[in-house]
């Protein structure tokens, strides 16, 4: 994971800009006090890769600090509710997998 690449729309990831992500795919977050799950899902996630991002606490299995991850139920410890959470996702086919349209969706409880 690249720490310092940020992952919201209009960054430039992959050789295009990420945009807005839209159906079937969805982030879910499910706050229990302090702690949130985080659910990514869609049709059918076959081959697409994706990573989370907490705007407060941090993932149990997660890298940057706690701050990302890329496990799909992990959960957020010491999650403000409110707090964005984002996901970061694509689906690169082909040899070079280059360029990629990444996309973004965010979520909070």
């Amino acid at each position: 994971m690249y720490c310092a690449q940020s992952t919201t729309i209009g960054t430039n990831i992959m050789g295009k800009n990420v945009t807005a992500g839209a159906d079937p795919f969805k982030l879910s977050v499910v706050a229990d006090g302090d702690e949130a799950t985080v659910t990514f899902s869609g049709d059918d996630l076959t081959g697409y890769e994706y990573i989370f991002e907490t705007a407060s606490g941090a993932f149990e299995d997660g890298g940057c600090k706690g701050k990302r991850s890329t496990l799909n139920g992990d959960k957020i410890a010491g999650y403000k509710s409110g707090s964005e959470v984002t996901v970061a996702y694509g689906k690169c086919d082909g040899e070079p997998p280059f360029p990629c349209q990444i996309y973004s969706l965010s979520a909070s409880a």
